[in-house]
Order: structure tokens, then sequence, then C-alpha cells
């Protein structure tokens, strides 16, 4: 995308985000809600626990593709130095 005053490297986002259960804080996946970027992170079992606890006020659960996060650590041991 092209920036408007033609100054500067052009803005870009991600289709998505694969992160691990450290990012899965709610600040962490409002923020990326609001950008509209999809995301593949593992809720942790407290998370789980809280929601389940609260009932039907905890929310639905949250989406999660296991396919795609396995690729994650294929990507990570690729980048590692050597």
């Amino acid at each position: 995308m092209p920036r408007p005053c033609g100054i500067g490297r052009p803005r870009k986002k991600p289709d998505s985000l694969t992160g691990d259960k450290a990012y899965s804080s709610r600040a962490n996946r409002a923020l990326l809600r609001r950008r509209q970027i999809r995301t593949t992170i593992p809720e942790p079992r407290d998370q789980q626990a809280n929601r389940k606890r609260r009932g039907r006020s905890g929310g639905r659960p949250l989406t999660f593709d296991a396919d795609h996060y396995k690729r994650r650590n294929q990507v990570e041991r690729g980048l590692q130095p050597a």
C-alpha cells in the first residue's frame, strides 16, 4: 500500500500471525482483531478454565488451526543460526 505523501516505506500488514501461548493475552488479541489480522495462538489452560468457569458470559472458544500451528515449529527450526 503506497504512502499518501509518497515519502517513506510502504505500509504493510500481515494476513495472519502465528504465536505461542505467551502471546495469548486479551490485549494482543484485541489489537490483532482491530487490525483484522487472523491469529493462530493456542489458548493457555488457565485462560480456558477461566472462560469455562464464567459459563455463558465467558464467551465463545477461540478458533485454533492445529495444522497451521504445527508449521510454525518447522519455520522456527529453519531460522536457527548455524
